[in-house]
């Protein structure tokens, strides 16, 4: 610890300042997307700070309520209520300390980044739906295509009959041009203040000067007794489809974690600990689920702020964590002047961000296949429900790669007395009945040479060799032709 105070604390104070004001807008912000009161994710953010900052196998990501999970949350509380928290987070926490306990974590990254990036954009898709009914004064409800078939009618009735609406609507869209503008002209300085808080600072000075009526953020007075802590009635909604939502829920946030590790990675150099991290992040679901805090998952957004912001060691993740507890319990007046719509603002910005529009063509630019699989997740997630889109995006992208795996290109080339036969692709004892059909076309053609090259084949398994062998045996040995195998360098 000598050391530490020596060579990395500054650092990580003044690191730790910044992810906490990042952290502060947007744990209140995902609690409102989720359908809870923002003093619950402010909670998740106070354990992802100080649970699993404390245990990270990636010690530069910072944890907390992610926007990843707030549609799925969002569905969950409405159907099980706000206690059905408790058993969520208990069971995501269970099921990742399993996968700490068989080393599963690394498997979680084998997921097609066009399925993780329809995942994306899908949430972003319907948080930007849903917090525009809040900025409308109008609660959304669990399903997104609803929301999308609802919302001009709702835009149109609240803004020509409800000044409060229109107030709140132009307080919100304030709020993301603030943003926008903030990043734009001084990107410098967001480093060290970021936009968020900067637009919630104006927005909430503009509304409490001007007198403005609508909504703002509520906190109890007595904090400890708004807590839902763990007991019996907790999970008196305990049943089969509710240990279901959690345990997809539980397998999203670990994935989203995990791939949030390894963007940390590739920023910094560093090589994580994908099995502790999460550990730290089970022990942390545990724990929310304890107090019916929101389920954790690792923050891109938090982390890369760690990062930029200087920050060295786990020190800034757990201070940030610090920082949020004071704030809560011993200034939770300041929180009071945040205005509901200035947090529909910040995560209209964000789901505009994760939905990012223009970076769409850019994937049917690289592969169509992948295009594809990205589409389809989105549509789902978007008509349907986040697993569902989830699953179906999944077995879409095996689907695709298998037929890439199975693909055996063959073509012909003749002359008069010769024949050359290029194959291409992987070469497999799946394709037996394809090649053993060529290889009998081959002998009606009646050439003086034939040649079988497979030195561009990406792959040729035994079965293949053993086949093409007993071929070129059997026509040799009834002087049918001449014969010539090519196989790849790796094989000869």
């Amino acid at each position: 610890m000598n050391n530490y105070f020596k060579e990395n604390f500054f650092n990580d104070f003044l690191s730790s300042l910044v992810v906490f004001l990042v952290a502060l807008p947007l744990c209140m912000g995902i609690a409102l997307a989720s359908g809870v009161e923002p003093m619950i994710g402010l909670l998740s953010g106070i354990i992802g700070g100080l649970i699993v900052g404390t245990f990270a196998g990636s010690p530069m990501q910072v944890s907390g309520p992610a926007a990843g999970l707030a549609v799925m949350v969002f569905q969950y509380v409405e159907k099980y209520g706000v206690e059905a928290l408790v058993p969520l987070g208990v069971i995501a926490g269970v099921f990742q300390i399993i996968m700490y306990r068989f080393k599963l974590a690394q498997y979680f990254r084998a997921i097609s980044p066009a399925l993780i990036k329809g995942m994306l954009a899908g949430i972003g898709l319907l948080i930007l739906i849903s917090q525009i009914h809040i900025a409308l004064i109008n609660k959304p409800g669990g399903n997104g295509m609803k929301n999308i078939l609802t919302l001009p009618s709702v835009f149109v009735n609240n803004l020509s009959t409800n000044p409060i609406a229109v107030t709140s609507f132009l307080l919100a869209l304030s709020v993301v041009a603030l943003i926008f503008l903030w990043q734009k002209l001084l990107p410098n300085l967001n480093k060290r203040f970021p936009a968020p808080l900067f637009a919630i600072i104006v927005s909430s000075v503009i509304a409490n000067v001007m007198g403005l009526s609508i909504d703002f953020v509520t906190i109890p007075k007595d904090l400890i007794s708004e807590i839902n802590f763990i007991s019996f009635s907790s999970f008196n909604s305990f049943s089969f489809g509710l240990v279901f939502s959690a345990i997809a829920i539980a397998f999203v946030a670990s994935a989203e974690s995990l791939l949030c590790v390894n963007a940390v990675d590739k920023m910094t150099g560093e090589k994580s600990d994908y099995n502790q991290e999460i550990f730290a992040q089970g022990l942390g679901n545990f724990i929310a689920g304890i107090v019916g805090a929101l389920p954790l998952t690792g923050v891109i957004v938090r982390s890369s702020a760690n990062i930029e912001s200087g920050g060295k060691t786990r020190g800034a993740a757990i201070m940030h964590g610090v920082w949020l507890f004071c704030l809560v319990f011993f200034f939770p007046q300041v929180l009071q002047l945040i205005p509901i719509a200035a947090l529909a603002g910040i995560l209209i910005y964000t789901g505009l961000k994760l939905l990012n529009l223009k970076g769409i063509p850019e994937i049917f630019k690289e592969d169509k296949k992948e295009g594809m699989v990205f589409m389809l997740t989105l549509g789902l997630i978007t008509t349907t429900d986040l697993l569902t889109g989830v699953i179906v995006g999944f077995v879409i992208s095996l689907m695709t790669l298998l037929s890439e795996i199975l693909t055996l290109d063959i073509e012909k080339k003749e002359t008069s007395n010769e024949m050359n036969v290029l194959m291409k692709g992987k070469a497999t004892f799946l394709h037996i009945p394809k090649i053993s059909k060529e290889l009998e076309e081959i002998e009606l053609a009646e050439k003086k040479k034939v040649t079988i090259d497979l030195s561009d084949a990406q792959y040729v398994d035994k079965s293949i060799r053993d086949e093409l062998s007993d071929w070129a045996e059997s026509v040799e040995a009834e002087n049918k032709f001449q014969t010539s195998i090519v196989y790849p360098k790796t094989i000869n």
